[in-house]
């Protein structure tokens, strides 16, 4: 959840990051799961607020793919 309060999070990255922090990978599997159904991790809302601000800093359609 900590994560999730600062900026939208791919369901990858919070995965890798929970690893990286020394959770087990079916713990992190089962968390972030929880955290989609709850409706708090969304890879759409994810690639949206990317796609966002990219555009903020200037990129164009080729860069931002």
């Amino acid at each position: 959840m900590d994560y999730l309060a600062r900026r939208e999070h791919s369901h990858d990255e919070l995965c890798r990051k929970m690893e990286k922090a020394g959770f087990e990978t079916n713990v992190t599997l089962d968390a972030v799961e929880q955290l989609q159904k709850d409706g708090l991790q969304s890879d759409r809302r994810f690639v949206a607020a990317f796609v966002q601000s990219r555009i903020s800093q200037g990129k164009g359609p080729t860069r931002i793919r």
